[in-house]
């Protein structure tokens, strides 16, 4: 994955670390795909986590993803920012979709642009 922050860009090489199914205080359940840095010296964020609000295979308006330095247990606990992003397509004229930052275009707020690569 790359993070475009301005004209600064971090890259790293994330391997599958596993999922966790939580319950919210809601009752709600969700699923977060847990992913880590295979680059120790590189900028980008060690963790990320991926969630969609489905754990089966469904087509997602959306999606969430958490990212962060000091462990996949602090992101697991945080609760009250969920960075969104969705489709370029769901802009809507004003360059804007709400809160949420599109995949593949420049961001809206603070969140950084992310382009991920496959290696497939």
């Amino acid at each position: 994955m790359e993070f475009h922050i301005g004209d600064q860009v971090s890259a790293c090489h994330y391997r599958y670390a596993g999922h966790k199914i939580l319950t919210y205080a809601s009752g709600k359940k969700g699923v977060r795909y847990l992913f880590e840095c295979q680059d120790a010296g590189s900028k980008a964020p060690k963790y990320v986590q991926f969630s969609d609000h489905t754990i089966g295979p469904r087509k997602s308006a959306h999606f969430h993803i958490f990212m962060g330095n000091d462990s996949q247990q602090a992101l697991l606990a945080e609760m009250d920012n969920w960075p969104t992003y969705y489709p370029y397509q769901m802009m809507n004229s004003t360059g804007r979709g709400g809160d949420a930052a599109p995949l593949s275009a420049g961001p809206v707020s603070d969140a950084p642009r992310i382009r991920a690569v496959s290696q497939g």
